[in-house]
């Protein structure tokens, strides 16, 4: 809902030395993007991709590790959903995310799946996703959940999964506008769409760092910084500019 220099100012603004662009089964914002990147900054370019595997569609997260990457994620944006033999062909130049609440590793958190099938899952990704609780508060309207505790933990369920996995677990926004205060915009379009409801009050603005550190205090000082602050970065690292 913003542009996507408006995103790449805020996280300069917040001493973010990176950012990455994973619009929803789109690769639109990213000459945009390029253009205005300031000197320095690091633009990671990705997808949340659908994916089809078996007979489910799950959401994962594409990161390009390189320019083969990229033009990986342009062929694999280009229809979807994805079949999975597709990503997995190119994933050598990607790093896969495990996704949002439709993504297959909460799917399967959602359905009470036992840890080792859990663990299963989390091994083909690169990296495990956690988002603040209050960005699922939906799942509860929608009855998949009992309350924001038990959102809490799934959160620390992840963190556990992945250590044992040995996956970095990352915290992430969804970021879907810039400030708190333009959640009435989003709400208003997706209204337009049909979709009403706490899935289209989700506060999915964009947070420093400061806010996510505190999102997740629920969680050790440690444990916090590690999937805020050190594992970002290192997912950072591994791509280039």
């Amino acid at each position: 809902m913003a542009d996507v220099g408006e995103y790449i100012k805020k996280a300069s603004e917040d001493c973010q030395s990176a950012m990455a662009i994973t619009d929803f089964a789109s690769v639109g914002a990213f000459s945009e993007a390029g253009l205005k990147k300031p000197e320095g900054f690091k633009l990671i370019y990705g997808l949340e991709l659908p994916v089809l595997s078996g007979a489910r569609v799950y959401h994962a997260t594409l990161l390009s590790k390189n320019a083969a990457g990229r033009e990986a994620l342009y062929m694999l944006a280009s229809e979807t959903p994805a079949p999975k033999p597709a990503l997995e062909k190119a994933r050598d130049n990607l790093l896969l995310g495990s996704g949002c609440d439709e993504g297959e590793l909460y799917s399967a958190l959602l359905a009470g799946k036992p840890d080792e099938e859990l663990i299963n899952i989390a091994a083909f990704y690169d990296f495990i996703e956690v988002q603040p609780a209050s960005n699922f508060e939906f799942l509860i309207e929608q009855g998949k959940i009992t309350d924001i505790n038990a959102l809490v933990e799934n959160v620390k369920k992840l963190v556990n999964i992945g250590k044992i996995a040995g996956k970095p677990v990352v915290s992430v926004g969804d970021v879907c506008f810039s400030d708190k205060e333009d959640a009435p915009r989003r709400e208003s379009l997706l209204e337009s769409l049909g979709v009403v409801g706490s899935y289209a009050k989700a506060p999915l603005y964009f947070r420093t760092t400061a806010e996510m550190l505190a999102e997740f205090r629920f969680l050790s000082d440690p444990t916090a910084w590690e999937i805020t602050v050190v594992n970002t970065n290192k997912i950072a690292s591994l791509c280039e500019g």
